[in-house]
């Protein structure tokens, strides 16, 4: 799925950043900005910005097996 049509970013590529880049920092706050940077694209229109943190969010909140459970 395209998330975003001015650059061609797909769902994939956005969760694949998204999981590399908490790779590195699990305490990393993931932006727009971040995640286009890192697959070498600018946003152009930011029509997509909308469904790009809403993807963002759900990556992030998706259960790590490299993470321990949180304390109750």
């Amino acid at each position: 799925m395209i998330i975003c049509s001015c650059t061609v970013m797909t769902r994939d590529q956005l969760s694949a950043t998204v999981r590399a880049l908490l790779a590195e920092d699990p305490q990393m706050i993931v932006t727009p900005g971040r995640a286009f940077h890192r697959l070498g694209l600018r946003m152009q229109c930011a029509r997509c910005a909308t469904l790009v943190n809403e993807k963002i969010a759900e990556e992030v909140r998706r259960p790590r097996p490299d993470t321990p459970p949180p304390r109750p």
